[in-house]
């Protein structure tokens, strides 16, 4: 800024001299610079713990309209609690996947919940139950017969 133009500033908003129409211009400055970084952290990190579009876009708009202040604690609230690649990662190891539509279900459950197929079988040789959708049995390691024929075809 010139000289001048502070001037003008300190005349329009009754400033009583130039060192405060700095100051208020550096703390505008401050503001703008940690609205714009919360405004980036909020796309980087609402991307990174969701695939929807409308959610990211709700969220950078959350912080956006009501200042870091209000909107980020709100967004810190209101954001799934885990990153996307941790819960794909763990739903993917721990799901028993349905033989008959492909869905994925609780490994505790017997039968999918999206279509009612049974989802564990049980040992044709130690009789324990485990997901159908294994080739062998965890635990002697015989041959689920069905499955391995299902491969083949």
């Amino acid at each position: 800024m010139t000289g001048s133009s502070l001037k003008t500033a300190s005349a329009v908003f009754l400033w009583p001299n130039e060192s405060t129409a700095v100051i208020v211009a550096v703390i505008w400055g401050l503001v703008l610079f940690f609205w714009i970084i919360a405004i980036v952290w909020t796309t980087k990190d609402s991307n990174a713990r969701t695939q929807s579009i409308i959610k990211q876009f709700w969220y950078i708009i959350l912080v956006t309209i009501w200042w870091p202040i209000i909107g980020l604690p709100l967004y810190i609230a209101l954001r799934p609690a885990r990153y996307r690649e941790k819960y794909e990662w763990w739903q993917s190891q721990n799901a028993a996947i349905c033989l008959s539509c492909g869905h994925r279900n609780n490994p505790h459950h017997t039968h999918c919940v999206f279509c009612g197929e049974k989802i564990h079988i049980k040992c044709r040789e130690c009789h324990q139950p485990y997901p159908a959708s294994y080739a062998y049995c965890p635990e002697c390691g015989a041959p689920n017969i069905d499955q391995l024929l299902k491969e083949n075809r």
